[in-house]
């Protein structure tokens, strides 16, 4: 049951942060935008993804390839390697993989420090939503070091017990979240700050800050 709670407390300690900095990016767009974009189309790909690696190294382990000697011997990262050594042109493959991993990593790391250093100051605005980039820089430096210590004295395991305890607290959290959530959304005019998206009658209607659809019907008139 380790590698399931580890994926559990990870979702729960990215949930948050990850949900202030989308929520920071997707100014201007609908929630339905919001989902299909965040929500279903990463998930069809994380499905296809994790479907076609899990069954291929499935058939080269019943094909003698090693892939659970490599497990045992060198780890659970050594897996997607030996994977990898099995398809054609495995010599580009690999450092494509490393290209993608890291370019993932700066992303994520850049995007949750951003939401991070934007959560410890004040004066955030619609117009002015950037911390300042000394607390940008803190916050990635921090991180990393954490990371880099946690994976240098305890590896892998290390990362799941660090995990585990951040992302646990944070399940409390989103349950309150959630339940904010619920409340907002059963009465939306009583605690939306902008008045002027709902009628006399308190309906809701289109807003005049979606500029995505106004252009999207302006081009449709054109």
């Amino acid at each position: 049951m380790s590698w399931p709670v580890f994926y559990w407390c990870v979702w729960m300690a990215w949930a948050p942060i990850s949900g202030v900095f989308l929520g920071k990016i997707l100014r201007g767009y609908t929630v339905r935008d919001a989902i299909i974009c965040n929500l279903i189309i990463l998930s069809v790909f994380s499905t296809i993804w994790m479907g076609l690696f899990s069954t291929a190294t499935i058939y080269y382990e019943m094909h003698g390839a090693g892939m659970y000697d490599s497990l045992v011997n060198h780890g659970t990262e050594s897996v997607v390697y030996k994977v990898f050594e099995q398809l054609p042109l495995s010599a580009v493959i690999i450092p494509f993989y490393l290209v993608v991993v890291f370019i993932t990593f700066v992303t994520a790391a850049d995007s949750n420090t951003n939401a991070m250093s934007g959560l410890c100051v004040d004066g955030i605005t619609v117009d002015n939503q950037e911390s300042p980039s000394w607390l940008k820089v803190c916050w990635g430096v921090s991180l990393g070091l954490l990371t880099w210590v946690v994976l240098s004295f305890a590896g892998i395991d290390g990362i799941k017990a660090a995990s585990n305890l951040g992302g646990f607290p944070m399940l409390f959290v989103i349950i309150i979240m959630m339940t904010g959530l619920l409340k907002i959304s059963r009465n939306p005019q009583k605690y939306d700050v902008f008045k002027e998206d709902y009628d006399s009658s308190g309906h809701p209607y289109e807003s005049e800050r979606l500029p995505v659809e106004k252009e999207t019907e302006e081009d449709g008139q054109g």
